[in-house]
């Protein structure tokens, strides 16, 4: 037999990542079809079009997310800006947490869609607003600086708190802090 046969069937001897139980039948074909991809398995154009399908037939916000990848990249299809733009704008309209925070990235930076610190924020706000960390920090910071909103130190701190919700701050113990007898002994050269 030729090589080609038994490459394709070491390739289907690999194991692929089986879809989590409960999870929707297009997320579970767009993992498997990106694990795929990534074990080589399936070339980027079998993948692309795998991907486009559910996009198209469901308006899925996942896939259209994804696309936007591929076209960002030029994974599968010829690298397009204006379309991977297109997607992403789709999946964020369609409530994908990921692709609203990207699309507000997009609106802050500039990169390939035109910056608009307005519609950042608004993209920031709706990903925040679902628990996206990385979103309310863009947030902090476009409400410290008035980057399309106005400077509002309260709005700040109320992002903030998001940002830090979780997170465990370490204060010293009682023990730790330093006996402010011993201050007095330090020695502080007045150069």
């Amino acid at each position: 037999k030729d090589g080609n046969s038994r490459l394709l069937r070491s390739k289907q001897k690999q194991k692929t990542t089986i879809p989590k139980i409960g999870m929707n039948p297009t997320s579970a074909l767009i993992k498997a079809a990106l694990d795929a991809l990534e074990k080589g398995i399936m070339d980027p154009k079998s993948v692309f079009c795998m991907i486009q399908a559910p996009a198209k037939a469901e308006e899925s916000a996942e896939a259209y997310f994804q696309l936007a990848r591929f076209y960002h990249h030029g994974i599968g299809c010829d690298q397009d800006d204006a379309k991977a733009l297109e997607m992403l704008i789709k999946s964020a309209e369609g409530g994908w947490i990921d692709a609203q925070y990207a699309l507000g990235i997009r609106y802050y930076t500039g990169d390939f869609a035109p910056q608009n610190y307005s519609e950042a924020v608004k993209w920031f706000t709706l990903a925040a607003e679902q628990g996206h960390k990385s979103a309310a920090n863009y947030l902090v910071d476009c409400y410290i600086h008035g980057q399309g909103v106005e400077k509002d130190s309260d709005e700040a701190i109320k992002w903030l708190g998001i940002v830090a919700d979780g997170v465990e701050f370490n204060t010293p113990e009682e023990e730790d802090w330093p006996d402010l007898e011993d201050l007095n002994d330090l020695e502080i050269d007045e150069d």
